[in-house]
């Protein structure tokens, strides 16, 4: 009824299928769409099924990639994909961040945890790789920073041994200055066990 509301009162509805077995469920032999659309811009949400694999798209008629995507709990966003493939989680800014995870919530105390507890070969629960050539002007495979409190740790080693080492030899190890010139720089004091330098 194009001046009212439409329903079913009672059972499963189904499309290409004449057994449903849930409330909505859209059938295909080959793949299977559902979308929704908004007739003014054809920008639209599906939710997409072919070959085994399924698809949550958000998009345009034309295939022109300018939307974002947002996933919502509690009325506020939660994660936002922009267009472009960047992530933000807490944040639905994340700018040139491909993830950017932020949070002031006096309950999380940790913004990202990764566990490996895989009990074969070697395990890295995290790995930094910075290769981009041509252009770039510098890669740094991670970066720390730590601001605001009253201390502030930018890297802290809870547990385990600290390995400091370089894999080509003409790699050199900075700590307060960011061209050392030889195997390790230290800009200032340094103390090795009674030795004050």
């Amino acid at each position: 009824n194009s001046n009212g509301d439409s329903y079913f009162n009672g059972g499963n509805v189904g499309i290409g299928t004449t057994s449903p077995a849930v409330a909505l469920q859209v059938q295909k032999a080959s793949e299977s769409e559902i979308r929704a659309t908004e007739s003014t811009t054809g920008n639209h949400l599906s939710l997409y099924q072919q070959a085994g694999t399924s698809y949550l798209i958000a998009g345009k008629a034309t295939g022109t990639a300018t939307q974002n995507l947002q996933i919502y709990t509690g009325n506020s966003a939660r994660m936002t994909i922009l267009s472009g493939g960047n992530v933000g989680i807490g944040t639905t800014a994340p700018g040139s961040r491909r993830l950017m995870i932020s949070t002031s919530d006096s309950a999380n105390d940790i913004g990202l945890e990764v566990n490996m507890t895989r009990a074969s070969g070697g395990n890295y629960a995290i790995r930094g790789l910075a290769s981009g050539a041509g252009s770039a002007t510098s890669n740094v495979g991670g970066f720390f920073n730590a601001i605001g409190a009253t201390e502030n740790t930018a890297l802290w080693a809870y547990q385990g041994k600290v390995l400091l080492c370089t894999q080509d030899a003409t790699d050199y190890v900075g700590i307060g200055t960011t061209s050392p010139d030889h195997k390790l720089r230290v800009n200032g004091d340094a103390r090795i066990g009674n030795l004050h330098i």
